[in-house]
């Protein structure tokens, strides 16, 4: 199950000033791309999110009461890795990303897709090194049991590198590494190499995976390009919490990736426009990171993520920011780092459209996704609300362009200025395809950032 990580949560305006680059920012890609995500063995062709998991008859353990694939695979962890089932039980997401892990069955785009919703803990990386290691044969799993962000991407791994896979899967090390370097920044220059360091005894597995995917398997691993979910609409996991469910993410600047500290951090129900009574408030900490809880409802927490002030080291506040977490957060855990522009880094947007930045309206700009979550060119977004006033763009080369239409491989992301400061209705479409409808509120001052995926099924 390597690779199951938050990766980053961040999308952005990558405006390139020459050292920027193709970075992104402003929260609006979450969790950018994982490494890879697993638990399991081949990749199937399965559209839904979760299966019936009844399909493959899941026994529940002895040892934490963790469900697993079959009663051999059951017997064999209460045998040999009791205690590292027992403590993933013990942790309060990793439960349930076991469980949306187990109903994947075989479909490893399906667990790939786990990772938008579950986070990967210390406990989850233990139990599957000692599965990997002592149960692999009883609990079916092939090549390491990684899960890879398209059909075919596994199979190519199979049938190329399994042993590569599986010597990383086994290697506990490999698989932290694989979950750090998930959570570097896009575009970063320091952290890969921080992790590297960090998990030296993991590197040398982790390389020659890594190398397999990135290049053996380069064109069937590449992502953006899952669109399934258009024809037969996914299903997504849906909270199990009765009550509020807390989860944590860092807040970094775009350019130096620095933490912004002290950073006003409000959760908001999407009614409460101006978020006057917030559902929770926190400030970040000299990390960046920040802890808040909020209600999931039937189908995860439907409003938004306020964000003001702090400082980002140099001095700058955050330019004021309204995230919706998209697929909506149905879990507790940590969220990874989302990066956002600094008020005097904002400017930019300014001279890269074009546009006069009108301080009565606000901006908006979504990564756009494909049905697996990941980056994906060929979309294009409408807003009802735009006017003559407005300006649209989208990234080239990760520039922001007001000639293209739709989003581009590499940096896939649109949006428009001077948006009107009220609810704004967003469409978005794949060449032509309708993916759905968001939305969301327009603030003046203010830039209102998400994700947008392929609507699920109802």
């Amino acid at each position: 199950m390597a690779g199951f990580g938050r990766g980053t949560i961040i999308v952005a305006l990558a405006w390139a000033s020459g050292s920027l680059g193709c970075k992104q920012i402003l929260g609006l890609h979450e969790r950018a791309e994982p490494a890879s995500e697993s638990d399991g063995g081949a990749d199937a062709g399965a559209v839904s999110m979760v299966p019936d998991v009844r399909t493959f008859a899941p026994v529940t353990g002895q040892c934490g009461q963790i469900r697993h694939s079959s009663s051999e695979c059951a017997a064999c962890i209460d045998r040999a890795c009791c205690d590292k089932a027992t403590a993933c039980q013990g942790e309060p997401s990793c439960p349930a990303a076991s469980e949306c892990l187990l109903a994947c069955g075989d479909d490893g785009a399906c667990r790939y897709r786990c990772a938008a919703f579950y986070n990967r803990t210390t406990a989850m990386l233990d139990l599957v090194t000692c599965r990997e290691t002592n149960c692999s044969a009883e609990c079916g799993l092939g090549c390491g049991g990684f899960a890879y962000p398209v059909q075919g991407c596994g199979a190519c791994v199979r049938s190329t590198c399994c042993d590569k896979a599986q010597a990383c899967a086994k290697n506990n090390d490999c698989l932290r590494l694989d979950l750090c370097r998930s959570d570097c920044l896009p575009g970063s220059t320091e952290c890969p190499p921080v992790c590297d360091a960090r998990y030296p005894k993991g590197a040398g597995d982790f390389a020659a995976w890594l190398d397999c995917r990135q290049n053996t398997c380069a064109d069937a691993c590449q992502i953006g390009r899952t669109w399934e979910c258009l024809d037969t609409p996914q299903h997504w996991p849906k909270p199990k919490a009765l009550g509020n469910v807390t989860f944590s993410m860092n807040i970094a600047d775009l350019v130096t990736e620095k933490p912004y500290k002290q950073a006003t951090v409000k959760a908001c129900r999407n009614t409460d426009f101006m978020c006057t009574t917030p559902v929770d408030q926190s400030m970040t900490d000299d990390n960046g990171l920040v802890s808040l809880s909020v209600p999931p409802g039937s189908e995860g927490f439907n409003g938004y993520i306020d964000i003001t002030g702090g400082d980002n080291g140099e001095g700058s506040a955050i330019f004021p920011a309204m995230w919706y977490p998209q697929p909506p957060i149905v879990a507790g855990g940590w969220r990874g780092t989302t990066q956002f522009v600094s008020i005097a880094s904002f400017p930019r947007l300014s001279i890269a459209t074009g546009a006069t930045i009108d301080p009565t309206r606000g901006h908006f700009a979504a990564n756009a996704t494909d049905c697996n979550f990941s980056p994906a060119a060929g979309v294009s977004f409408i807003a009802d609300t735009a006017d003559k006033a407005t300006q649209s763009f989208y990234f080239i080369g990760g520039i922001p362009s007001i000639s293209a239409t739709e989003t581009a491989a590499g940096s896939p992301i649109g949006g428009f200025v001077n948006l009107p400061a009220k609810l704004v209705v967003v469409d978005a479409s794949f060449k032509g395809r309708p993916m759905g409808q968001l939305q969301f509120n327009i603030r003046a001052g203010t830039f209102t950032t998400s994700s947008f995926p392929p609507a699920p099924s109802p």
